[in-house]
């Protein structure tokens, strides 16, 4: 499950995997909110995720990106 939520000058994706097993999404199906970011910091535990191409989502887990 994959949402956005835009304001200002700020964007955040917000993806999350319920399933038991890991999955990863192509990126490019939401370029109508990434555009022109290459890259979201995790909130959660601040890593830094290159957003151009593939992520892959762990089992039961969640990221919560800050767009940059």
């Amino acid at each position: 499950y994959v949402y956005a939520r835009i304001k200002d000058k700020h964007t955040v994706l917000v993806i999350l995997n319920g399933s038991v097993s890991d999955h990863t999404i192509q990126m490019s199906r939401f370029s109508d909110v990434t555009g022109q970011y290459t890259s979201g910091r995790d909130v959660i535990s601040s890593n830094v995720v290159d957003i151009k191409n593939t992520i892959a989502i762990p089992a039961k887990s969640e990221f919560i990106l800050e767009l940059f």
